[in-house]
Order: C-alpha cells, then sequence, then structure tokens
C-alpha cells in the first residue's frame, strides 16, 4: 500500500482548489483515503492529482447613514466573470452589484456618484460565507480590492452623510443700550 499526497509550497494555497486523484491501470479505485494498493496483477500505473480552482460569488450592495435624498452611486466590480453593475439611490432602490471570482484572484469594487456626493465619509466592509472578514485595501478615493477567498463574499459600502456644526453669534458695535434681536437659523432644501 501506498500513500499518494501532494503539498502545496504555500500551505494555505491548498484552500484555494477542490482536489481529486485518479489512478489508472491498478484494481484499487477508491483513492479517497489517498492510498493506493497495488494488487499482483497491477502493472503500469499512472496517477494524476487534478487540482481545480474554488469560484464563487463576489456581491457588492449599498447602505446609506442620513443620507441626502436623490443622491446615487453606481457599483462595479472587476477582476471577475459574468459582472453585471448595480446601482443605489437615497429614499429608492439599491440593485447589488454580483460577479464570479476564482479564489485567490484579485477583485476591485468601485463606487461612482452619478448624482450629489462630495460630503460623505464612505467605508468598505466585506465578509465571506462564514461571516469572517475578509481583508480591504483601498486603491483610491472611490476603489477597494480584496483577495477572493474559497468562499462567496458579500461587501458593503457604508456612505455616512458628514455633519457640520453651524454656531450663529451675534456681536454688538456702538448698540443703543436695551437693542434687542432673535437670531434664528432656517434649513433650506438641501
Amino acid at each position: 500500500t501506498l500513500t499518494l499526497a501532494e503539498t502545496f509550497a504555500v500551505p494555505a494555497n491548498g484552500d484555494n482548489y477542490t482536489q481529486t486523484l485518479a489512478c489508472s491501470g491498478a484494481d484499487d479505485i477508491d483513492l479517497t483515503d489517498g492510498e493506493l494498493t497495488i494488487a499482483p496483477g497491477d502493472e503500469d500505473i499512472t496517477c494524476t492529482f487534478t487540482n481545480a480552482r474554488i469560484s464563487n460569488a463576489v456581491s457588492l450592495t449599498k447602505a446609506w447613514v442620513n443620507g441626502a435624498d436623490d443622491d446615487a452611486v453606481g457599483l462595479f466590480i472587476a477582476g471577475g466573470s459574468g459582472a453585471t453593475d448595480g446601482s443605489s439611490t437615497v429614499g429608492g432602490t439599491t440593485t447589488d452589484a454580483e460577479a464570479t471570482a476564482l479564489a485567490g484572484d484579485t477583485v476591485t469594487l468601485t463606487e461612482a456618484f452619478t448624482q450629489g456626493g462630495g460630503n460623505y465619509d464612505t467605508s468598505l466592509a466585506c465578509t465571506d460565507g462564514n461571516d469572517d472578514p475578509v481583508a480591504v485595501a483601498q486603491v483610491d478615493a472611490t476603489s477597494y480590492e480584496i483577495v477572493m477567498p474559497a468562499d462567496a463574499v458579500e461587501c458593503t459600502f457604508t456612505n455616512t452623510r458628514i455633519e457640520v456644526e453651524l454656531t450663529l453669534a451675534k456681536d454688538w458695535v456702538n448698540a443703543v443700550a436695551g437693542e434687542a434681536v432673535d437670531v434664528t437659523v432656517t434649513r433650506g432644501a438641501t
């Protein structure tokens, strides 16, 4: 009995593949345990490990925190296959961007404002199929990258509108004694 095995130079890379082992020329065809039993009648035996890279879905969605009405973004995925673009509008609908990517590939996730924008803090968070975080690296102001794990990935861009504090003060110069005014602020449409 022989034990057949393969070891990746970087062991963690093995998680990106499904592995099968098949041998021809042997009576022993059950190789699920990685062991090959050579029988007296066996002659030339050829065994092959086949590694198929795992492919999974990646999706990109949008969350708004205190978003301005009708601000909108396009959502994009590059680096995978079969990508469909998404979009999101404050007070409207969100359609996720979706693609399929091979484990180990770099995938770029982008949002681009199609209306409004500029007054938001933006973050991107990704999780795999086990709800474990997936590392995210910022490429530029609107794009981030992930290395696709061997699981499906869900990513969410969150835009939090930046709040500004306004202080309105009154200062008198050469005022008449007893003079009084009311100071008010009225919010407009934006």
